[in-house]
């Protein structure tokens, strides 16, 4: 999913964290550093498996980083395996966290975030991000510094030329 989400958002400077499991503590402690240096207010916008260890990856980082301003899971809850069609798989992991996962969602299963449509994600995506991001303000920068840019070549092709 890193290239996809890549894809969708380059350009916009926005930083994409991937977990492929838990978290290193090296690596929580390198985003930790990164936001608390950037001094920003910090959203998490997370999409992930639906499943005792998914769920458990997500609550272990908010654990764990507890630098983010806000922490918004957009997928897989619950509710969206029927909104959007998703098939729930039995889960067949001998894992520690099936007793909590089967208490809290009253069954044992699993939903991967790559089941919802890639359109379907994006869109969960961007609702989010652009609830904190102003894109008429960043397009304004942008703007600006390709004409700043421009400025500077010309003003460095003229010296050259002097």
């Amino acid at each position: 999913m890193r290239p996809q989400l890549a894809a969708w958002f380059r350009g916009y400077g926005v930083p994409i964290i991937y977990f492929g499991g838990f978290a290193s503590q090296t690596y929580v402690d390198d985003i930790k550093r990164h936001v608390e240096a950037d001094g920003r207010p910090s959203v998490l916008i997370y999409a992930g498996d639906l499943d005792p260890s998914g769920v458990e990856i997500y609550e272990d980082f908010m654990r764990r980083s507890a630098c983010f301003d806000k922490y918004i899971k957009i997928a897989v809850h619950p509710a969206q395996t029927k909104q959007y069609g998703l098939v729930r798989s039995y889960y067949e992991k001998n894992d520690t966290r099936n007793k909590k996962f089967k208490e809290k969602y009253e069954a044992l299963y699993q939903v991967e975030v790559e089941a919802i449509e890639p359109a379907t994600l994006r869109r969960l995506y961007e609702e989010t991000l652009f609830k904190f991001f102003d894109l008429s303000k960043y397009s304004a920068v942008v703007e600006r510094e390709e004409y700043d840019r421009a400025a500077l070549a010309e003003i460095a092709r003229r010296n050259d030329n002097a």
